[in-house]
């Protein structure tokens, strides 16, 4: 699974599959915690693993708010993927309303969020 930029939007890219575009404008990463990227998996719903992407990145002044360092990498919109087996599913409705920084991991109910809109 590859992340992509075209045109400013955000794209996940998968063999086999068509590219999924997603909310977030790009630069786009996907959520870290502990420098690995973050996952839940639920098997009582079929999904082997759910992954946010995170872009549309927040301003100095919105880091501000949120009293987050100018120099940390966030953004404003969460994305979650969903995974079974070989193919992606993106999630009906991005994260929004928060700041999302890519390497300080999120609570495992966003993850729940993106897996039930699936």
């Amino acid at each position: 699974m590859t992340l992509l930029a075209r045109d400013g939007a955000c794209l996940v890219r998968r063999t086999g599959q068509r590219d999924i575009a997603l909310a977030p404008a790009a630069p786009c990463r996907f959520l870290r915690a502990n420098g690995q990227v973050q996952q839940h998996g639920y098997p009582d719903r079929g999904i082997d693993a759910v992954v946010l992407v995170i872009g549309s990145p927040a301003s100095a002044a919105q880091k501000a708010e949120f009293g987050i360092a100018a120099s940390e990498d966030c953004g404003t919109i969460a994305h979650g993927l969903t995974l079974r087996g070989t193919t992606i599913t993106a999630a009906a409705r991005p994260l929004r309303g928060g700041m999302f920084c890519v390497d300080k991991g999120r609570d495992e109910k966003d993850f729940y969020a993106a897996a039930h809109e699936a």
